[in-house]
């Protein structure tokens, strides 16, 4: 006998699992397919790269009021609040360097950012959270 679903959704990314989430709320019966064979899309974790786990992708909630927030608590999880880091570390062949290690030019350039990030901040904003683009 073929089944049946009252929703197909394409992906298993975070839009889809969200998307299969508020579906199956809603009462629907739902078939999610995705090509890899994981979930998580951007998402994930590698841990054979290195001796430590590199995060390749969508390791931040941006937004004090981001719906992710809500979406991790009904899950069971928490979140950890990640302090702004005061040195930057730079990879180059798999090689870190801390900026004080880097060839003077490029030292520069990477402290002249900092500094200008560091005078973005604080700035007035109208709205904290706020992209680029309604910012400028």
């Amino acid at each position: 006998m073929a089944q049946s679903w009252d929703t197909l959704i394409i992906g298993a990314g975070a839009a889809g699992v969200a998307a299969g989430r508020k579906l199956v709320d809603a009462g629907q019966s739902i078939l999610i397919v995705e090509a890899r064979p994981r979930i998580g899309g951007r998402i994930w974790t590698d841990a054979a790269f290195a001796d430590f786990p590199i995060d390749l992708g969508a390791e931040f909630i941006h937004g004090e009021d981001a719906v992710t927030h809500a979406l991790v608590a009904a899950a069971g999880f928490s979140t950890l609040d990640a302090p702004r880091k005061k040195k930057l570390q730079i990879g180059a062949d798999g090689t870190l360097y801390r900026v004080d290690q880097l060839p003077p030019p490029l030292a520069q350039t990477v402290r002249a950012l900092f500094a200008a990030y560091a005078e973005l901040t604080q700035q007035t904003w109208r709205n904290r959270d706020q992209s680029l683009a309604d910012y400028l």
